[in-house]
């Protein structure tokens, strides 16, 4: 792992460098695939988590309450867990952007804990989408 802000930066280049390589070559470096696979794993879990419980948004950003009323995901949602909490900062850190904080230590991701978390949240919401749209079929049909 990077120690000074060059190593991170040459990271960076390194890895976009072998990524486009086993792209157009079709023969990647077994570490660039580790490496790749976890980045991927990390901004999908970023952006999932900024999906189900960032109120900041863009005017295109697609939200939860394009389908549920705010409140009532907010009340079926519950809390951010420490686990997604960290995890985001620790995108934004380690893997979004280029900053400091990455030199100060390895970032270890506990996938199956995250996806666990992720997917627990993105079963409550899928739920209630479901419902809603019987709920409007049964409207629509009685």
């Amino acid at each position: 792992m990077a120690k000074t802000p060059m190593e991170a930066l040459l990271y960076e280049r390194s890895m976009l460098h072998s990524t486009a390589n086993a792209l157009v070559s079709g023969n990647p470096n077994p570490l660039t695939i580790r490496n790749a696979l976890v980045e991927s794993f990390v901004i999908h879990a970023r952006l999932l988590i900024e999906f189900l419980h960032y109120d900041k948004q863009r005017k295109d950003d697609i939200r939860p309450e394009d389908w549920l009323d705010q409140r009532e995901w907010e009340r079926i949602r519950g809390s951010q867990v420490k686990l997604l909490r960290e995890t985001h900062e620790c995108a934004n850190k380690y893997l979004a952007h280029l900053t400091t904080t990455r030199l100060d230590q390895k970032q270890n991701w506990d996938c199956p804990a995250i996806l666990k978390e992720i997917e627990t949240l993105l079963t409550k919401f899928l739920q209630q989408v479901q419902t809603g749209q019987d709920e409007a079929g049964d409207r629509a049909t009685g």
